[in-house]
């Protein structure tokens, strides 16, 4: 799965944490879905724009396509929490669930990333190794509201409102990444190769 529909996912699965046992003004306040959907669509754009010429053969070009194919092949559809239950403790699971989906794909994607190795050129391995800090980074703080959906209370409803809420706020510090391909698209070396590269267009 791209790095877009991972957020996009994860956008539906906060607006399902707000909504699932709160009420309607709260779901309007609380859901963080329209800043990531806007953030991915931006880049999108920007990639769709990109005109930047780039040698086929040329290392850059030959890492990035190895990159970006690897994770290509480590992805997988990610399904959002089913919504349908009223009870909290499926609410519960089924979150869990999610989280722990979300987690290994990207626990997947650090391991295409060290798998494919630094790229080509010196000046290049700030922005890999940044990549990789913010993936790590991401994936712990998924983990650690996966590991809180655990222990919190859901044996009510009223104790299920009040961890769905929090859970929307631990979404917020979520909403501005964007995956290891936009980090890395940031270095000026490797830009024109990732902005060329399709399959890196597939896991944006």
């Amino acid at each position: 799965m791209s790095s877009r529909k991972i957020l996009t996912a994860l956008a539906a699965a906060a607006a399902f944490a707000v909504a699932g046992c709160g009420d309607d003004e709260k779901k309007a306040e609380s859901a963080p879905a329209a800043t990531t959907s806007s953030s991915a669509a931006e880049l999108a754009e920007q990639a769709e724009k990109s005109t930047t010429p780039v040698k086929a053969n040329s290392p850059e070009a030959s890492w990035a396509k190895q990159l970006c194919t690897g994770l290509a092949d480590e992805a997988t559809q990610l399904q959002p929490p089913d919504t349908k239950s009223p009870d909290p403790k499926a609410a519960q699971k089924e979150l869990i669930r999610f989280f722990t989906d979300v987690t290994d794909q990207l626990e997947g994607q650090q391991k295409v990333i060290k798998a494919v190795g630094a790229p080509p050129e010196a000046a290049q391995l700030a922005g890999w190794k940044k990549a990789q800090s913010e993936l790590a980074d991401t994936e712990e703080k998924v983990a650690k509201i996966r590991q809180g959906l655990r222990s919190q209370d859901f044996s009510t409803a009223a104790a299920a409102a009040k961890n769905m809420e929090q859970l929307g706020k631990d979404f917020a510090v979520l909403n501005e990444y964007l995956g290891p391909v936009a980090t890395l698209k940031k270095d000026k070396g490797l830009e024109a190769a990732i902005q060329n590269e399709p399959a890196c267009a597939q896991v944006s």
